[in-house]
Parts: structure tokens; C-alpha cells; sequence
């Protein structure tokens, strides 16, 4: 960063430019309290709260970047975007550092490099993905006015539809929204839209809320694409699809990279919304794309179930003199596709 000091401002608004043209996707762990402690919720990067050297190199989050600029110099600090879209999720917990860089020093070793004392984001525009941490979810004793305000401000909201590794690393939820039917009229879910929908209102200011897919071979869809390989084949363009093998016979890589083509396509032809992380692209696709995957139909109808839900809420706060309530902010509820 020290040659960016030196940088005349034009070239360093070219700078910012690229490095915040397109909405951003950042990856944070939210910490679920243990049913023995008090019930309040807590955000670290996904790769660690230490901001180390090499926290900052696995973490795929932009918001390091973006601190890294804005940190230099005053011009740096406008470019990131209008003030009132800033939103700070995480800053470092200094005591807990200056703890850790005195043991490491003792240790005849380096106090950590820092890459960036807290997050913050164009809460406007960008997308904050959870992973949940903890032994259970619980919706319920999680709603508190703690919460919520560690909550306020993000409006873009983003869980996985499906964790495939990492809990027992990590200690992961690896379905978080699970539901045995108890006190509902459904049989048991992976997706539970009471509990979704239960946990999504905490989140007061929250404006599109996004299932996103990870695209494996696995979560292809590969008898529907055997079914219409005609029709497929003469609506592509030219060299965006190998007609010469049969979709069955295709290899994995291939048939992986001609469906995130398509999601590609789709995006750009109806003007979905992108986001980008350091090291993916994540489309939107919309009930028509998805059909080609295996989640297609559980998706589309647990999306759907959750604004006829949503629809039903009232919020209800408590004043000083009266309890009062108001209908609760309809957010949209959509899907993001990515491949590893």
C-alpha cells in the first residue's frame, strides 16, 4: 500500500473504481449463544477475528480491501460510497489483540499484520452471507433488543441453502432451519419457513434476503438436461455448449461450467443482480433458470411460502406507555447460484 500515498487522485479514484465497481459479497460468521449463556448473538470475519496476515489472505470479503484504501487518506474515505450507506458489522476487539501480539512477541515472534481493524460496507448495495456458528438455533430466545441492534443496518442478507463441510471444523450448523413439525401443520423440513421466517425478522432493516446454491455436478439436474439436449442445443449460441458429447457422457468440469455459462447469460439478458467476492461470481437466477437443478422445486416453494408468511406478520414494539405494531417490511425473497 505504500506506493498508493504516491498515487496522483485521479489515478487513485481509478483505483477505487475498479476495486468497488460491482456489488460485493462479504463472508462473516455469526455466533449462536450456548442455551447456558445469555442469549445475545455475535459477527467475526469468517476466517477469524485477529485481522492477521493470514485471516486476510483466505478470506475471499472485499470489505479488507475496502479498509485497506479507505485507511490511506481522506479522498480514499469519500470514493468508498455516501455516508449514510456505511455499515460496520465487525471491529477488532483491540484488548484481545494487544494480548495476542504481547504473547507473540514474548514467543520471539511477530506481532500479527493488521489488514484492517473493522468491516464496513455499502450496506446499500452489498451482500452480507452468514455462516451460522453454534450448537442450535433458536429464534425464539434469540429475540432481544441486543440482537436486533447488532443486526440493524444490513439490508441484503444471504444464508447457504446447503452446508457440505466444515462443522465439525468449524462447528458449522448444518441445518440450521430444520423443523420436526412440533406446533405445525407440515411434516418435518430441512427449511422450515416458520423458523426462516422467525430468525429473517430480527433483521429490521432488511430488504432482499437470497438461498445461495453452490453448482456441483451433483446438483445438476442431469436427467432433466438429457430430457431437453435438443432444445438446449439449438437455443445456445456457438461454442457455449458441446454438442459433440452427450450429456451424460460430459465430465463434470464441463457440464459445470456450460450451467454456471447459461446462469451467466440469463443474468446479463434480464438485468439480474451480480455480486463478487475475490474469488467468485454469484448470479441471481429466477424460477425459469433453476430448472436445471435438483433444489429447483424445494427452493421455488419455500421461497414462496415465506412471503405468503411474511405477508401474515405484524412487529410488534414495546414503549414506554403502550405496546404497539405495524406491518413488518416486506423484503424479496431470491436465489444466487455459484460455482467452486
Amino acid at each position: 500500500m505504500a506506493f498508493y500515498r504516491k498515487l496522483p487522485n485521479e489515478l487513485k479514484l481509478k483505483v477505487w473504481e475498479s476495486a468497488v465497481e460491482d456489488p460485493a459479497i462479504h463472508h462473516f460468521k455469526l455466533l449462536l449463544p450456548n442455551v447456558e449463556d445469555t442469549q445475545n448473538m455475535s459477527i467475526e470475519p469468517i476466517t477469524g477475528a485477529d485481522s492477521s496476515k493470514g485471516s486476510a489472505q483466505n478470506d475471499p470479503s472485499p470489505w479488507r480491501d475496502y479498509w485497506n484504501f479507505s485507511a490511506v487518506d481522506h479522498l480514499s474515505r469519500l470514493v468508498m460510497g455516501p455516508i449514510e450507506n456505511r455499515l460496520t458489522l465487525w471491529t477488532t476487539d483491540q484488548k484481545k489483540l494487544q494480548r495476542k501480539a504481547q504473547r507473540q512477541t514474548v514467543d520471539g515472534k511477530d506481532a500479527p499484520l493488521r489488514y484492517g481493524e473493522r468491516a464496513t460496507i455499502d450496506a446499500a448495495r452489498d451482500l452480507v452471507r452468514f455462516k451460522l456458528v453454534g450448537r442450535d438455533l433458536d429464534a425464539g430466545s434469540l429475540s432481544n433488543d441486543d440482537n436486533r441492534h447488532l443486526l440493524r443496518g444490513i439490508r441484503r442478507l444471504a444464508f447457504d441453502w446447503k452446508i457440505d463441510s466444515g462443522h465439525g471444523k468449524n462447528d458449522w450448523l448444518i441445518r440450521p432451519f430444520d423443523c420436526v413439525g412440533d406446533g405445525h401443520r407440515h411434516a418435518a423440513q430441512a427449511h422450515c419457513h416458520y423458523i426462516v421466517c422467525k430468525f429473517l425478522a430480527l433483521f429490521e432493516d432488511l430488504e432482499a434476503f437470497y438461498f445461495i446454491i453452490k453448482v456441483t455436478k451433483g446438483e445438476i439436474n442431469m436427467r432433466w438436461l438429457a430430457e431437453h439436449e435438443d432444445e438446449l442445443r439449438w437455443g445456445r449460441k456457438e461454442g457455449t455448449i458441446d454438442v459433440s458429447t452427450p450429456t451424460r457422457q460430459k465430465k463434470a468440469p464441463l457440464i459445470i461450467g456450460e450451467t454456471m455459462t447459461f446462469f451467466r447469460e440469463a443474468a446479463q439478458a434480464n438485468g439480474l443482480e451480480v455480486f463478487h467476492d475475490k474469488k467468485r461470481t454469484y448470479y441471481e437466477v429466477r424460477k425459469e433458470d433453476t430448472q436445471r437443478l435438483i433444489t429447483h422445486r424445494l427452493l421455488w416453494k419455500l421461497l414462496e411460502k415465506l412471503e405468503d408468511r411474511w405477508k401474515a406478520r405484524l412487529l410488534v414494539r414495546q414503549n414506554t406507555d403502550r405496546l404497539t405494531a405495524k406491518r413488518v417490511q416486506q423484503p424479496k425473497f431470491k436465489a444466487l447460484v455459484y460455482a467452486a
